[in-house]
């Protein structure tokens, strides 16, 4: 009987093989075939390192059991607050199945939000920013460059960590990265023209750094420009956009991304919309922190995008897009009002009362509903939206004194400081959304309709100038255009750890 064993033990381990043999056939034509799995390329890696090469041949297909076991110990150790650790177990997963898209984006994420946030100083949360950026759009897109789930992660994250002002340290972050893109970039960041078509070794240079470096592509860059005009490249949001559009070129409306290519629109539309508001930077503080205003020609062409991405989005979840839509109109109707673009305003409410008629307050004319929706937006806490709307007051009164319209300038002066010392009463004390003085902010406007160039007719010009008082020119606006530096960053960082003394701020926010 002992001697029966072995060959029976032998015969059985090959029998085993064979079965499992086709087994595996089976599993590698399912996964290859099925792509709502997402495992579809993992049989072989292009241009892989040597290390992650020699992993996938070396442990096969026990590959996915080991990840799934490191998967789960993450996991927890994300449920416990524990995000180094889970960092580097991350890292393990995304070079046993790199194209596991889902384990990238949860990387990303602990990197720019949850490790960021542990460090009081916003040049050590930069750098964790930069790198969940890094991460996804180096590596991730490198192994999954169809799947959207990488490009809408990307794409966020310039959109909201970057772009919107929830973290202490935003303002470090748009400074940062303005700096950076302002190096990259040169005069391209102005006139993209001069880098889709370079003619100098200067422009040459740059466009390979944006290649190689930022993965950034001018002809993709200027296609982007031509749909959605032109873009001020050193803000956080175009990049959001770029992300959104490359990620809808590349990727295959299947079952893999069907229900995902809408986050891809929706970082569109957003940022879009954002922009509006705030695409122009007409200087940076003392402080580091960005002086933008509004580009209401930006609004016919958010507008078209909306439409354009709604009749192109296939789920049911489209509706969503024309929510935002209604929403964004609604909202120029009073941003238009009180820059005093009265017939830009009633065009755009005539619009709301025949799409979304139910969405009027119950107003019939333009006037009182934007006064109503302007009197919510205190409310809001939004800084953005608030000094676009300081501008246009500040602006109309201009305006008025241009015109000697003596009502119009009290009604529009009265507006704005009432605007401001609401708004300073409510959140003056919090860093992250604080205004800038409001006689900084009069001299922005004044600085831009004075103009000689660019601004009102010289004898209104003139007129506003001796009512006010104001010399010359050059005395009331003889700052130039100030880049952040060193220094300024500097100040910025002490800022923002004089909100958090004992400590570093901002919410831990676990990725779902």
């Amino acid at each position: 009987m002992g001697k029966l064993h072995k060959p029976a033990l032998a015969l059985l381990a090959v029998l085993l093989i064979l079965a499992s043999n086709g087994f595996q056939t089976a599993l590698n034509t399912q996964r290859k075939n099925d792509e709502r799995l997402g495992l579809g390329q993992s049989s072989g890696l292009e241009n892989a390192p040597p290390l992650l090469a020699f992993t996938t041949v070396a442990l096969g297909g026990f590959r996915g059991v080991i990840a799934n076991a490191l998967w789960i110990r993450a996991t927890k150790l994300q449920d416990e607050g524990r995000f180094f650790e889970m960092a580097q177990l991350s890292d393990w997963i995304t070079k046993l199945e790199p194209h596991f898209a889902a384990v990238w984006a949860n990387r990303a994420w602990n990197m720019a939000y949850n490790i960021s946030v542990r460090f009081s100083s916003p040049m050590d949360r930069w750098r964790w920013v930069k790198q969940g950026v890094e991460l996804l759009r180096d590596e991730g897109l490198r192994y999954n460059p169809h799947d959207a789930l990488i490009y809408r992660e990307l794409g966020f994250t310039f959109q909201h960590k970057m772009g919107y002002f929830l973290d202490e340290a935003h303002q470090f972050y748009k400074a940062a990265w303005f700096a950076e893109m302002t190096t990259a970039m040169g005069g391209g960041a102005t006139n993209l023209a001069e880098l889709i078509q370079p003619v100098t070794d200067d422009a040459r240079n740059r466009v390979k750094i944006l290649k190689e470096h930022y993965k950034l592509d001018p002809a993709l860059m200027g296609e982007v420009e031509a749909k959605y005009g032109k873009l001020e490249w050193r803000l956080p949001e175009p990049h959001a956009i770029y992300w959104g559009y490359v990620g809808l070129k590349n990727c295959p409306d299947n079952a893999l991304n069907h229900d995902r290519l809408i986050d891809l629109r929706r970082l569109i539309y957003q940022c879009m919309a954002a922009l509006v508001i705030r695409v122009k930077i007409s200087n940076f503080t003392q402080d580091g922190y960005p002086v933008t205003s509004p580009r209401f020609d930006l609004i016919e062409v958010t507008h078209k995008a909306f439409e354009d991405l709604a009749r192109e989005e296939k789920t049911a979840k489209g509706y969503s897009i024309m929510v935002a839509h209604r929403n964004f109109v609604r909202e120029m109707i009073y941003q238009l009002y009180a820059a005093n673009r009265i017939a830009e305003a009633e065009r755009w409410f005539k619009l709301v009362r025949e799409r979304y008629p139910d969405f009027t307050d119950g107003q019939t004319k333009m006037e009182p509903y934007a006064l109503g929706r302007l009197q919510e937006l205190i409310q809001d806490g939004n800084y953005q939206r608030t000094k676009s709307i300081l501008l246009g007051f500040i602006q109309s009164q201009v305006y008025a004194e241009a015109l000697d319209e003596e009502d119009n300038v009290l009604h529009y002066e009265y507006l704005a400081q009432t605007l401001y010392t609401r708004f300073m009463a409510k959140y003056g004390g919090t860093d992250r959304i604080k205004l800038q003085d409001f006689s900084d902010i009069q001299r922005e406007v004044l600085c831009d309709l004075l103009n000689p160039e660019t601004g009102l007719y010289p004898h209104l010009a003139a007129r506003v100038m001796s009512r006010r008082k104001i010399s010359s020119y050059t005395n009331l606006c003889a700052q130039t255009f100030t880049l952040p530096n060193t220094n300024s960053l500097e100040r910025l960082t002490n800022r923002v750890n004089a909100v958090n003394p004992e400590g570093p701020g901002g919410a831990v926010i676990p990725r779902k």
